[in-house]
């Protein structure tokens, strides 16, 4: 028996991509069900999960009719958000991770904030860290409230809206086509940028989600291709501003910035970013293992792009060189983060002549983040 049957008219609708959730996806769907304002749709995208996920998912469904399971073979996080985009019946769209845990009035306090500011596009909110068993790890983020911060802090590469705490009017993403592909691991600061050139963007200042911080979450590698979509999505909005097109909407899918001929057709100002990441890839991909002095001594012809660039080598460690399981102290890992840099130990790594960054995009170059072995 259903204990709550489709909304025929939901104010809300939950976006949730998920793909090989297992671990945690029933108590974040749990955690959307337990929302204190109760007329929502929860669209569960699998994204061709070979775990248990489906059948989570199938059984959660079968009990609430709120939910929605959406398969449609594989088509990637962006593909995926666009899906529920495309599926919401809701004026107003929510994001939700499956690694996450909403508060129970998470929905509520945002639709309380658009009805006292009609002229707000998106409203994020704070989020509280737990790590993989749930447990508190006392660190909260702060993200600005005011709608020019925000804008300002974004328009630096600081995405300072964090996606899983997000809700959104539809009619403005749709008008704005989307998340795009070509900003893969970033799309959400792009999509943000985009939002704040048409209309404002707030944050509450409660916390509306537990953010699980888990080993499984961001590899070395996705970390460069976010640092390379956050910077291009910051160029590319500072062109709009200044009245030029903007050459990723070209773009059909994420850049490959080894491909020259490809980089070339979009214009100098991709081709300048892509170079150094290039320069970076080629670092991470060389003889040595990792972000190490070794790995750029080994790879001279690339290290002056790093120097120039400002990124960072983290001191060595000793053990294993792979991810830290960002907990209180750790390196960047979600939204808010106070600490970005940490070896692999959980150590802060000193650097005198930057500010430490905050948040998920945030650049604070190449540090013991990405201290890792090749995936």
């Amino acid at each position: 028996m259903r204990l709550s049957s489709p909304a025929a008219s939901p104010d809300v609708s939950v976006i949730m991509p998920v793909r090989n959730g297992q671990r945690f996806v029933e108590a974040a769907v749990r955690s959307i069900l337990a929302q204190t304002h109760a007329n929502f749709e929860l669209l569960a995208i699998d994204d061709a999960s070979t775990d248990a996920t489906p059948a989570i998912l199938d059984r959660l469904a079968a009990a609430d009719g709120r939910i929605r399971v959406l398969r449609d073979g594989r088509p990637g996080l962006v593909g995926a958000l666009n899906r529920g985009l495309a599926e919401a019946r809701g004026a107003l769209v929510a994001r939700m991770d499956a690694d996450d845990v909403a508060m129970p009035g998470r929905f509520e306090l945002q639709l309380a904030a658009f009805a006292r500011a009609p002229d707000l596009a998106v409203v994020g909110g704070q989020v509280a860290f737990i790590d993989a068993a749930g447990d508190d790890l006392r660190r909260l983020s702060r993200h600005p409230l005011d709608p020019a911060a925000i804008a300002a802090r974004l328009a630096r590469g600081d995405c300072v809206v964090a996606h899983p705490t997000v809700m959104a009017r539809r009619a403005v993403l749709a008008d704005l086509g989307g998340y795009r592909a070509a900003y893969l691991c970033a799309e959400d600061i792009d999509l943000w940028l985009r939002v704040a050139e048409r209309a404002p963007i707030g944050n509450l200042p409660d916390v509306v989600l537990r953010y699980r911080i888990h080993a499984d979450q961001v590899s070395a590698r996705q970390r460069l291709r976010q640092m390379f979509s956050t910077d291009l999505a910051v160029r590319t909005a500072s062109l709009r501003r200044a009245g030029a097109p903007d050459p990723t909407s070209r773009a059909a899918g994420p850049i490959d910035w080894h491909d020259a001929d490809a980089i070339a057709a979009l214009g100098p100002d991709v081709a300048e970013i892509a170079s150094l990441f290039a320069a970076m890839d080629r670092i991470y991909s060389g003889p040595v293992r990792g972000w190490t002095g070794d790995a750029l001594r080994e790879t001279d012809g690339d290290r002056t792009c790093a120097t120039r660039r400002g990124w960072l080598c983290a001191p060595a460690v000793s053990g294993p060189r792979t991810p830290a399981a960002f907990g209180a102290g750790g390196a960047s890992a979600g939204p808010g983060g106070e600490a970005d840099r940490a070896d692999v130990a959980g150590r802060p790594v000193a650097d005198p002549d930057r500010p430490l960054a905050r948040g998920p995009h945030a650049r604070p170059r190449l540090t013991a983040i990405l201290i890792g072995d090749r995936p």
